[in-house]
């Protein structure tokens, strides 16, 4: 994530470093076969899946859910697999984020701001 922010998005780098980023695809993306119509759609809803699990999982063992936690993603299944924290973290604020599919570069740099200038407020 840090990596791509830095080579397409340098003006978020400085935002995307002051948080914590989990990247799935660096967990779990080699542990589970892609799925047999092989664009790895469903694989990728099953390792997100599997870190959202192991995050909640982690927060609650901890004692320390956090207020809140927002998960940002360009496909659907970034934000289903997002729900599944509401069942390990139920007083905890889950918000969701999703970008568009295949953006224009403009339309990625627009998406880009809004949330960045969202998170900064």
């Amino acid at each position: 994530v840090q990596e791509s922010c830095f080579k397409h998005l340098p003006a978020c780098v400085e935002l995307v470093s002051q948080m914590k980023v989990i990247s799935a695809r660096a967990f779990y993306e080699k542990h589970v076969p892609r799925d047999q119509r092989g664009d790895g759609s469903n694989s990728s809803f099953v390792w997100k899946s599997y870190t959202f699990a192991g995050l909640g999982s982690h927060l609650v063992s901890s004692g320390k859910g956090p207020k809140g936690i927002i998960a940002v993603g360009d496909s659907p299944c970034d934000t289903q697999a997002a729900r599944i924290l509401r069942r390990y973290c139920p007083h905890t604020l889950i918000k969701t984020v999703q970008f568009c599919q295949h953006p224009t570069p403009r339309d990625m740099a627009q998406q880009h701001r809004l949330l960045a200038a969202k998170l900064k407020e």
